[in-house]
Parts: C-alpha cells; sequence; structure tokens
C-alpha cells in the first residue's frame, strides 16, 4: 500500500513537473549544467532516501515526514531551480494559514542556498498573500511573488486540491 502511495505520488509530480526542461546542447550555454550535482541533498538530515538523475538533474525525494519531493535543476542559458512537495493534510486543525506558513518556511530552508532562503522568508512571513483569510480551504491556491532578487522570476506557491497540499518554489536567472 505504502508502495503504491509512493507510484502515485512520484507520478503525480512528475506530471506536475513537465514543464521545466533543460537542454543537452552545451553550445552558447551561459551556465555549466556539470555543476549541478545532488551534493545538496547529501547533507539534508530531513530526507529519509531519493533518487537522482544526473541526466536530468531531477531528484525524487522521500521526507522522513512521509512527504514527497521533487526538485528539478537547470543550466544553459538560465539557471533555476523548481522544487515541489506533496503533503498530505491530516487534520483541518493543520489547514490554518499559520501551519502552512511554517510549513513553507521549513520547506524553502531545506532546500534553498542560505541567500535564496532569506528573500523567500521575508516573502512568506508576511500574511497579505492570504488574503486575509486563516484557513487554506479546498482549490485555495496563492503565489507569493519574491521581490528584490536578482531572478526574474521568484516565487512560491501553496495549493490545497481535496486532502492534498502542494507547495513549489521556483526561480531561475538569466
Amino acid at each position: 500500500m505504502i508502495r503504491d502511495h509512493m507510484k502515485f505520488c512520484i507520478l503525480l509530480l512528475s506530471m506536475l513537473a513537465g514543464s521545466v526542461s533543460a537542454t543537452d546542447n552545451p553550445d552558447g550555454c551561459v551556465f555549466d549544467s556539470n555543476s549541478i550535482t545532488d551534493d545538496f541533498l547529501k547533507e539534508n538530515k530531513n530526507i529519509q532516501s531519493y533518487t537522482w538523475s544526473n541526466k536530468d538533474k531531477t531528484a525524487y525525494i522521500l521526507l522522513k515526514s512521509g512527504e514527497y519531493v521533487f526538485v528539478k535543476k537547470w543550466a544553459c542559458v538560465h539557471y533555476g531551480m523548481e522544487a515541489k512537495k506533496i503533503s498530505i493534510l491530516p487534520s483541518e486543525e493543520q489547514a490554518s494559514i499559520t501551519y502552512w506558513q511554517k510549513d513553507m518556511l521549513s520547506f524553502g530552508e531545506q532546500f534553498l542556498s542560505t541567500g535564496n532562503f532569506e528573500a523567500y522568508k521575508s516573502a512568506v512571513e508576511k500574511t497579505d498573500w492570504a488574503q486575509g483569510k486563516d484557513n487554506l480551504e479546498v482549490n485555495d491556491k496563492y503565489q507569493i511573488d519574491i521581490p528584490g532578487f536578482s531572478y526574474p522570476l521568484y516565487y512560491a506557491t501553496l495549493e490545497r486540491i481535496g486532502d492534498m497540499v502542494i507547495t513549489t518554489v521556483y526561480y531561475y536567472m538569466n
């Protein structure tokens, strides 16, 4: 049962992350994709297990908390990262914006570099993105734009689909 659940989550993460692709053509690349490794995962104490594709620069991760994470990094003309986490909402008590705000901060701290995390933290700690709501309701989706950083696009999203909550962090630099 757990193995089937894990396969489903990996499939779902693959479909959700399908919009990001890296180039195999090093000609004309500004950034070197060979510098992207799984080193950033090896020291993460929250990871139970993961698989890394050096070719695609992707990781499928099972956290010790039982949540699933997909991370994609890429480098050529752009340098970027997308990380998605799927959480199962165990109870309605954990539907509060405050709970998910703390969860987003923990997620960012685990998968962002220190400089990236500081900008992320400042944006997530503000509560105006929740539009005055106290709880994360079914079908709610929030995008938090992270300003004042050197990326043309840097944001986080928080989305609830039924009893699943999907947290995304995305950035790229050109």
